[in-house]
């Protein structure tokens, strides 16, 4: 499988090897779940979307792909959908320390956009959430409480 550093930041390269090796083999799970997050970090979401969206219908069953599609939904402005996405995958997982934290970030900022709009009531629901989530996630991450608080 190929792969690429994470702090060299160098996403073209690495969507192209991705797109070479999917010309290959096109139900490669793991090839379009890395193409979809190559695309997400070099800010190319709607590419994402549908790069994990066909991950997904490989692999419905794993979760990744769905962290993956909430992951970009949080990042384009889409919390509601992002915030469903990760609750549907702590049903199902629901310690899930990386979930737990996305979660609490995406309600993170939907609170800090109702803020900016005028929606203080909201606002400090999606506040509580966030930080209801936060103490979920340190709860959960006994051994890495110092990381967790972070």
């Amino acid at each position: 499988m190929l792969t690429f550093p994470q702090t060299r930041r160098n996403y073209p390269p690495a969507i192209e090897a991705f797109q070479i090796a999917l010309r290959t083999d096109v139900d490669d799970y793991m090839s379009w779940l890395r193409l979809g997050e190559a695309y997400s970090k070099a800010g190319r979401y709607a590419a994402a979307f549908k790069a994990l969206e066909h991950a997904h219908d490989l692999e419905s069953n794993d979760w990744v792909a769905a962290y993956f599609i909430g992951d970009v939904q949080r990042q384009t402005g889409m919390y509601e959908d992002a915030i469903k996405a990760f609750e549907s995958i702590l049903e199902a997982r629901p310690q899930e320390l990386g979930v737990l934290n996305s979660l609490g970030q995406t309600f993170l900022d939907l609170g800090k956009f109702e803020l900016s709009t005028g929606f203080s009531a909201r606002a400090e629901t999606s506040f509580v959430s966030s930080v209801r989530a936060t103490l979920e996630l340190i709860e959960a991450s006994s051994g890495f409480r110092r990381v967790a608080w972070k």
